[in-house]
This record gives C-alpha cells, structure tokens and sequence, in this order.
C-alpha cells in the first residue's frame, strides 16, 4: 500500500524562527509544567518575544513561569501546547541547540536541528482561551 502523504501536514510558511538551547528549554518547560497533572491538563503557553521564550502555566494548583533567551526572527507568537508532547520533542532531539519554526498560533511548531535536516518533529499547539 501507500503510505499516507505526511509531507502535507507539514507547514511550509514559516513567519518566525527560533534558536535556543534544547537543554535549556526543557528545563524551562519542566519546571513550569509542574503545576499539572493528569487531572489538571492546563495548557502550557510559551510566548516567543523579544528574544526570549517565556513558559507559564496556571492550574487550580497554582502558578509557574521561566523565562530563557533565545535567537529570533520574525514576528512575536503566542501558543499553547501540551507539556507532554512538548518535551518528548524536545527530549528526542539529537542536538545541543534546536530551531522552532512557527507560523501562527494554530499551526504546529515544527522543532528542527539548529544545522543540517537529521530529524523534524510537529508539535500541535492546544487553542488557547481569551
């Protein structure tokens, strides 16, 4: 049979691109996702701004934020995403330093190498509530 046609999915548009420190991010995400459990499925939202990545949380248990710096271009974006999904991206990443690929906060963040195509990996962002 054929396999199904994934290149689709993929967004081509890209109107901000970020580097950061893999290892960095997943202790900012760690850290601001502890205030969820499998109960309290808060998203996490990251807001991708002036050079930084700012990671926040906030569930009936409480409230937690980071903030690390971060290579920008492009426009600033807000999104949620689920903590889980997040960090198994960040975790597979074969990389000291990762480059995020957003168009839009309800499109997926494609997480590529900082240099070279050895891996991509689509992290669906959860629709946040205004």
């Amino acid at each position: 049979g054929e396999f199904l046609p994934y290149r689709k999915a993929i967004p081509q548009q890209v109107s901000t691109t970020v580097r950061v420190r893999t290892r960095d991010l997943i202790s900012a995400v760690e850290r601001a996702s502890l205030v969820i459990n499998d109960r309290l499925k808060s998203p996490l939202i990251c807001t991708f701004a002036d050079g930084q990545i700012h990671v926040s949380c906030t569930t009936p248990l409480g409230s937690a934020s980071d903030v690390i710096s971060a290579g920008m271009e492009g426009k600033e974006e807000e999104m949620g995403f689920n903590s889980r999904f997040l960090l198994d991206a960040l975790k597979n990443a074969e990389t000291d330093e990762v480059k995020i690929e957003l168009n839009g906060p309800l499109s997926p963040m494609k997480v590529l190498p900082a240099d070279g195509e050895s891996f991509l990996f689509l992290v669906l962002p959860v629709r946040l509530k205004k």
